[in-house]
């Protein structure tokens, strides 16, 4: 499975706190992103990234292990990013990952 930024319009971020904003243009919608998830959403980019290496990516930067935890929280993450908008992913098997 791959993921990227969603790569219509562009998703609009805004940091509110110690959290993010999201303003997703395919679902029309706004969401409050916790201080994690924020973290999440900005080690994506507009390229193609494989679910696993994403994981590695953003276990490095939280400073985090690279665990079976850590994979299904990914998973979760890309799988509610998705739902949003916010993201795409390259195929039907994102629940493959969790």
């Amino acid at each position: 499975m791959k993921v990227r930024l969603y790569s219509g319009d562009a998703v609009g971020i805004q940091e509110w706190g110690d959290g993010l904003v999201v303003f997703s243009p395919r679902s029309g919608a706004t969401y409050s992103l916790d201080h994690v998830a924020g973290k999440a959403l900005s080690c994506l980019t507009h390229e193609w990234i494989e679910g696993a290496d994403y994981g590695a990516i953003l276990s490095s930067t939280l400073g985090v292990d690279n665990d079976e935890i850590m994979k299904r929280y990914v998973g979760r993450l890309i799988v509610q990013f998705e739902e949003s908008g916010i993201v795409e992913v390259d195929s039907g098997r994102i629940h493959e990952f969790l």
